[in-house]
C-alpha cells in the first residue's frame, strides 16, 4: 500500500461521511419544514400554507365529504411524526388523488370549522357559530 492509494482512500470515506452527514441534515430539515405546515379555511378554499405561503389549495366545491377513515393512498399534507389521531381525510370530486390528508391539531373542531365553511361558501365571510338566545332555549 503506497502513500497515494491512502490518500484516494481516506478522500473517499471522507466523502461518505460527508454525504451521510449531509442526508441526515437534509432530513432533519425536511421533517422541520414539514412541521411548519398550517391549515386554513378562506371563504372559498382549504389551503395549505407553509410559513404563511400557500402550497397546495383545495376548493369547497371540490369536496365530497370529510371523514377521519385513515386513506389506502393520498395526498398527505401531514405537519406531525405521529398522524393517526389527527388525521382528517379530505374526499375530492377530481384530481389525481381523491383523497386528500391533513393532520389539524384538534381534528374534530377543524372538521366543524370545515363543515360551517363550505356550508356558508356563496357568503364571502366565515360566520361565527350563532348561541341560542334565551327565548331560543326556553
Amino acid at each position: 500500500m503506497n502513500l497515494i492509494d491512502a490518500l484516494v482512500r481516506m478522500k473517499t470515506s471522507a466523502f461518505y461521511a460527508w454525504l451521510l452527514i449531509g442526508l441526515v441534515l437534509l432530513t432533519l430539515f425536511l421533517i422541520w419544514t414539514t412541521s411548519r405546515l398550517r391549515y386554513r379555511l378562506t371563504s372559498t378554499d382549504l389551503e395549505v400554507t407553509l410559513f404563511g405561503i400557500c402550497v397546495r389549495r383545495v376548493a369547497f366545491g371540490n369536496i365530497l365529504r370529510v371523514s377521519k377513515r385513515p386513506p389506502t393512498f393520498s395526498e398527505n399534507w401531514g405537519n406531525t411524526l405521529k398522524p393517526a389521531p389527527r388525521r382528517l381525510v379530505i374526499h375530492r370530486k377530481k384530481g389525481l388523488f381523491k383523497e386528500f390528508s391533513i393532520t389539524p391539531m384538534n381534528r374534530y373542531l377543524f372538521k366543524a370549522e370545515l363543515d360551517r365553511a363550505i356550508q356558508n361558501m356563496g357568503s364571502g365571510v366565515l360566520q361565527p357559530e350563532e348561541a341560542p338566545t334565551p327565548e331560543e332555549e326556553g
